[in-house]
């Protein structure tokens, strides 16, 4: 069903980018996707039995490339879903889409479910008043800044569009009953538009 979305919106992207985009205007897809890109393998299991967000986020799931493959338009291989499955989720044209967080910081940053360790190397959730019980802990990166503008370079009207930076801010609130103002971080980018 996810992948079915994704394609869904690849779709309306083809339909409404010819008619509304002029070269050198960014397209950008942010916010919550639900498809965790982290893969939650353990990069050294016997030093450290946690998970770790820069080290451990380095991979790519098979579930956030294929996330990413629908919304470019490229597809998946059909037999990923079973042996009968004919959809292939694939675009009439391809879409070069960039999970900026990725690019720029090396990993896939935790969004949901982040852990705190204490100084004694205990594990805890960091957040567990908006977060549901069996989502505390689980490390996710389902949140994304995307961006699509492969002609950055060409003026429209003499402005050009370029992302300079990307981040998560968790946005905790001190001295609450509550941890942090979202069960999920947000995400930002910053773009500059120059003449």
């Amino acid at each position: 069903r996810r992948l079915a979305q994704l394609f869904e919106f690849h779709e309306f992207l083809e339909r409404i980018m010819p008619k509304h985009r002029a070269a050198g205007e960014p397209v950008v897809l942010t916010g919550d996707f639900n498809v965790d890109a982290r893969t939650h393998e353990l990069s050294d299991p016997d030093r450290v039995p946690y998970e770790r967000e820069v080290e451990d986020g380095i991979k790519t799931s098979d579930e956030g490339a294929a996330m990413m493959s629908v919304l470019q338009g490229h597809g998946i291989d059909p037999h990923l879903l079973g042996p009968s499955n004919t959809d292939a989720f694939k675009g009439k044209t391809v879409i070069e889409l960039h999970d900026t967080l990725r690019e720029r910081l090396g990993y896939h940053p935790v969004t949901f479910g982040n852990i705190v360790v204490d100084t004694d190397g205990t594990v805890r959730p960091r957040e567990t008043v908006l977060t549901t019980r069996q989502d505390n802990m689980v490390m996710h990166s389902i949140d994304f800044v995307l961006w699509h503008n492969p002609d950055a370079d060409t003026q429209k009207h003499g402005v050009t569009a370029h992302i300079t930076d990307v981040g998560v801010t968790p946005n905790f609130t001190p001295g609450q009953p509550f941890t942090q103002i979202s069960d999920h971080y947000g995400v930002s980018a910053e773009i500059h538009f120059t003449a």
